[in-house]
């Protein structure tokens, strides 16, 4: 049976209308911003103590997903030079350039001045090709508003999800805190159920219904399948499914290939954590960062 004809049978979206509407949008972001700026101030302190913290829980498991994230903020990444450096490679004029990175991401940052460990692994998508395509798309919305350029998501195998918060203006905030909002806004819960979707998924044929759909609405099979409820009026979702790229991506002779992604590596052969932070510059060009276990 097409996962289509089921998604609505345990649907958890809620929808407000009328009079109630503009004053419970409202409301809930006034809360939002109450919420995100005490939460702030307790994730520094948390992270202020990130050090002590590692000593104590040493080689222990069973850490909750918001800890494993938290490791990225301790890391040397400038993530303020990044965002310009990337986000400057999304204007129209700048397709060579846009196309050398892709080509060469971590050659094009050195060059910019932009220093990473030999050990950080980053990979950038061509939105541009890849939404076309089919095989890198953003979950449709509630509205038409942008997105902040930082993400946090997870990556199983070769299937990934992004998630982004949707703003009302261009993004001029502080990347770090940008991070920490999300990280205390979306419910752990969520996150680990994710993780467990994200395995499913990647298990099955790039071709399955399944996988097919949750390609084309991310949103609605994460919420109906797995009662993952990421609310589309608050947050976007990027999904990547690198196999089915490659579909694409090794067809044709060598000189005429498409080049939908791009991997650089730790100078070691290292497992790598499910968890990435980066950059999803919609209908252009990603850029995502992961760090070995």
């Amino acid at each position: 049976m097409n996962i289509r004809r089921r998604l609505h049978n345990y649907s958890l979206i809620r929808y407000t209308g009328g009079k109630e509407d503009k004053y419970m949008k409202k409301h809930r972001c006034d809360m939002a911003r109450i919420l995100k700026g005490a939460g702030i101030m307790l994730m520094l302190a948390v992270f202020c103590t990130m050090p002590l913290a590692q000593r104590v829980l040493g080689n222990q498991r069973g850490l909750t997903t918001i800890e494993k994230f938290i490791v990225y903020l301790d890391t040397d990444i400038d993530y303020e030079a990044l965002n310009a450096f990337v986000a400057g490679l999304t204007q129209e004029e700048a397709r060579d350039a846009r196309q050398a990175f892709l080509e060469d991401p971590r050659g094009e940052l050195e060059q910019a001045g932009i220093s990473l460990s030999p050990k950080l692994y980053i990979m950038v998508l061509n939105l541009e090709m890849g939404e076309e395509l089919g095989v890198f798309r953003v979950s449709s919305s509630r509205d038409e508003r942008e997105a902040a350029p930082p993400g946090i998501g997870l990556m199983v195998g070769r299937l990934g999800v992004g998630i982004q918060r949707a703003i009302d203006e261009p993004f001029e905030g502080s990347i770090i805190d940008e991070l920490f909002g999300l990280l205390i806004e979306l419910r752990d819960e969520d996150l680990e159920r994710l993780d467990l979707a994200l395995g499913v998924l990647e298990g099955k044929p790039v071709d399955s219904v399944d996988r097919v759909d949750f390609r084309d609405e991310a949103m609605s099979t994460l919420r109906n399948e797995w009662s993952i409820d990421i609310d589309r009026l608050y947050y976007r979702v990027e999904v990547f499914d690198l196999p089915a790229a490659d579909v694409f991506q090794n067809e044709g002779d060598e000189e005429d290939r498409l080049l939908l992604y791009n991997e650089s590596g730790p100078a070691e052969d290292l497992p790598l954590r499910e968890e990435f932070i980066g950059f999803f510059y919609p209908k252009k060009i990603a850029v995502l960062f992961r760090l070995p276990l």
